[in-house]
């Protein structure tokens, strides 16, 4: 089975630009650093593009009727919002229109953005609703193998992990428990209570299984896209790895290649359900207020 850790990434990018498996002139963190770059700067734009709903994440807020300003989640990408939408009983209600602050003289109703909170205008949200704020989640940054724990086995609250688990694993800590399935996401977050040999004991109840990863809240050793697209991260970084080694024959065969791997993505990805296509609703219709 081919190994999507940072260590299979290192291999295939070795791969892809013919460099040697036992060269030292670009570390192994300073691999790992690339990768990140790379998958920051161009995997995650890349798909965004499609506005397809990869990375969606959201914060949900219970009103009071009192609160009049919600922070933007720390984690959204370009801290900005996908959408905001007002919850009653699980039903959605309706989207909340965004007003400019030129518009507030004359609106009745809405949000504006203000650094990196939303503000409800002219008054609070009745209480006992929800308000959701959806964002693009930013990645967890990719880390070492040697830097998380391989789960061997796992039961209801605690697993065990193949190795010695990372020094940095100690009481109270937050981790994340990553997928290895694609796209690698996180599946929660826990916080250790113990660890004692390789057993490592979460506060609450775990879905991990074995074949996941435990890493640090942040981190991950999976970068948290498609398999399809895990080509054009390794391609990727080996171009600015060519640049960096001043191989300009190189450079442009790899960039030729990563060109032809880009257009294969696209024709993968999107649409991305085929059978049907997106409807256009009038978010201000009539019916949304009174339903």
């Amino acid at each position: 089975m081919p190994d999507y850790t940072t260590t299979g990434l290192i291999e295939q990018t070795k791969r892809r630009i013919s460099m040697p498996t036992s060269q030292s002139l670009i570390t192994t963190d300073r691999f790992i650093s690339i990768l990140n770059d790379e998958l920051q700067t161009r995997i995650v734009p890349f798909l965004m593009a499609f506005r397809e709903e990869w990375f969606v994440d959201y914060d949900d807020y219970s009103t009071d009727g009192v609160t009049t300003e919600y922070t933007i989640s720390s984690k959204a990408v370009g801290h900005k919002l996908r959408d905001v939408q007002l919850w009653d009983n699980g039903k959605q209600y309706l989207n909340v229109p965004r007003l400019a602050p030129e518009q507030l003289a004359d609106s009745f109703y809405g949000f504006y953005v203000q650094n990196d909170k939303i503000i409800i205008y002219p008054n609070a949200l009745d209480n006992g609703k929800t308000l959701r704020l959806s964002y693009f989640r930013r990645l967890n940054d990719l880390v070492s193998t040697s830097s998380a724990g391989y789960i061997a086995t796992a039961s209801t609250s605690s697993v065990t992990i193949s190795t010695t688990p990372p020094a940095t694993f100690t009481n109270n800590t937050s981790v994340d428990i990553i997928s290895h399935n694609s796209p690698f996401g996180i599946k929660e977050t826990l916080i250790i209570s113990s660890v004692v040999g390789s057993t490592v004991t979460f506060t609450t109840p775990t879905t991990a299984e074995a074949g996941d990863y435990v890493c640090l809240k942040g981190e991950s050793v999976y970068p948290e896209i498609p398999i399809e697209c895990i080509p054009m991260l390794c391609q990727s970084a080996g171009i600015r790895i060519l640049e960096a080694l001043g191989d300009t024959e190189g450079l442009q065969i790899a960039m030729a290649n990563y060109l032809q791997i880009e257009q294969s993505a696209k024709a993968t990805l999107s649409p991305r359900v085929d059978g049907e296509v997106k409807k256009l609703q009038n978010k201000r219709r009539l019916m949304r207020y009174i339903l």
